[in-house]
């Protein structure tokens, strides 16, 4: 009869071992030489510690030592994604067969977890330039707005929004928008209704910010001797993709779909165009405004981004339909302008004009009362951002109808397209976008992107 082997009990070494390293050898080389460095100080003490009362404390100890490192870790991850910053990749040239993209992603404090997922995950193709990020420390207007605000205050914002005083011919859109902005009851019901309010301007500040850096960026170029003179075009990417931090992308199919859609659209390729990955449609009867979802993502081409930074001279020629719909004033921007402006100052101060901070104070007269979509969707589609999606010419300037669908991707009545691809059930790893993923949803889909793109398309950014 064979005798079963009596297994043996982990020593306290191997425990500590355990306790520290998990069972996962690979792991063992990620781990810094300071932290081995003070296991290796306890090793001397440790066994010579014959009770079990000492041997635990030391563990205590250990245990209090790695949770202390792990605190100092997230709070350096957090550090790192808490303003607009990029990611720490290397200076690279794409492959020939990918586009130079950069992505603004909008996200919060609250989850810095969904910030590092997107950059650790698709976020890592070798297309991407920069990632940038926006969270509440990017709000320029009021960073705190988060900590002075209460749900009560949001309920006061809505009913101020639904009832203050519209000018019935010039500000129709708005009269309509009204409607729609949010309730009360609607947000009291949300998990965190201020952390909801606060972020409605932080796309349009994200994007400011966004811009400083491309506009520094071209300064830096002037010390190039192979650029003569260094435009804003030289440090804009081929696209800048907008999106929120719960957005799943592909970017191996990205430029498949922009090929298609230019094939499609027989769009040419220096022609500005921002596209929606999800177009919501307003009831036309009442009237016809188009936005994008946001997170679905908003693709801007190089050509839109040249547009928004172009100071506009009432002057000139090239500016006379800018100056036009500023002075129809239809979302209160006119006294906000300034000759030599570009549309994207005046986005900043359209949002910027009386913060949420100011609110309780009751001294408010216009306040911010749209959604974070509705102010692009305004601002593209109106001051001619993006290409007319129609090829007659006397709807050359009907502003309406600027922002495009992707893929007969939108929102009427039902959702199509893309815009069917919302939470992880309703998407697969091959999706060009989805909206509503959580972290672990953006590594599996991007890891099963990888076994099918080609080597050395995703890099490892640890």
């Amino acid at each position: 009869m064979r005798l079963k082997r009596r297994r043996r009990e982990p020593s306290m070494m191997a425990k500590l071992w355990e306790t520290l390293f998990g069972s996962n050898k690979g792991a063992n080389r990620r781990r810094s030489a300071s932290l081995l460095i003070f296991v290796v100080s306890l090793v001397g003490s440790f066994q010579f510690r014959d009770s079990i009362k000492e041997q635990t404390s030391l563990l205590e100890e250990l245990d209090r030592e790695i949770t202390r490192r792990k605190q100092q870790k997230e709070t350096r991850s957090l550090a790192s994604i808490s303003s607009t910053s990029t990611t720490p990749l290397p200076v690279f040239t794409p492959p020939p067969q990918y586009p130079v993209v950069d992505i603004l992603s909008i996200g919060s404090k609250q989850r810095p977890d969904y910030l590092v997922a997107q950059r650790e995950s698709f976020a890592s193709h070798a297309s991407v330039r920069h990632f940038f990020n926006a969270t509440e420390a990017d709000d320029l207007d009021d960073p705190h707005c988060d900590s002075h605000l209460t749900p009560e205050n949001t309920v006061q914002i809505s009913r101020f929004c639904k009832v203050k005083r519209l000018h019935p011919q010039t500000q129709v859109m708005m009269q309509y928008a009204r409607n729609l902005y949010a309730n009360g009851n609607w947000l009291l019901k949300k998990a965190n209704p201020v952390g909801w309010m606060c972020a409605q301007r932080r796309p349009m500040h994200g994007l400011y910010k966004v811009f400083q850096q491309y506009f520094q960026q071209q300064k830096l170029l002037s010390n190039d001797i192979t650029i003569n003179t260094p435009t804003l075009s030289d440090s804009l990417p081929d696209y800048l993709i907008v999106m929120d931090d719960d957005t799943y992308f592909n970017l191996e199919q990205f430029p498949i779909k922009m090929a298609l859609d230019v094939q499609a659209t027989k769009r040419p390729l220096d022609d500005p165009y921002v596209l929606a990955g999800c177009l919501v449609r307003w009831p036309i009867h009442h009237i016809n405004f188009t936005f994008g979802f946001g997170g679905y993502g908003t693709v801007f081409n190089k050509a839109s981004l040249q547009k928004l930074a172009k100071p506009i001279h009432c002057t000139q020629d090239d500016s006379k339909e800018a100056c036009a719909q500023v002075k129809r004033n239809m979302v209160g921007e006119e006294k906000l302008f300034r000759e030599g402006m570009s549309v994207l100052d005046l986005i900043h101060a359209f949002v910027s004009h009386e913060p949420y901070k100011e609110f309780p104070k009751n001294n408010w007269t216009d306040g911010f009362c749209m959604h974070s979509d509705w102010v692009l969707g305004y601002f593209v589609n109106y001051y001619n951002i993006s290409r007319h999606t129609s090829s007659e010419s006397f709807f050359e300037h009907v502003p309406q109808s600027r922002m495009e669908e992707w893929d007969k991707s939108s929102i009427y009545r039902q959702p199509q397209g893309f815009c069917k691809n919302a939470h992880r059930e309703n998407c697969k790893p091959d999706s060009l976008t989805c909206h509503y993923m959580k972290p672990e949803d953006m590594r599996i889909y991007t890891e099963t992107v990888k076994q099918t793109a080609a080597p050395g398309m995703f890099r490892s950014i640890f």
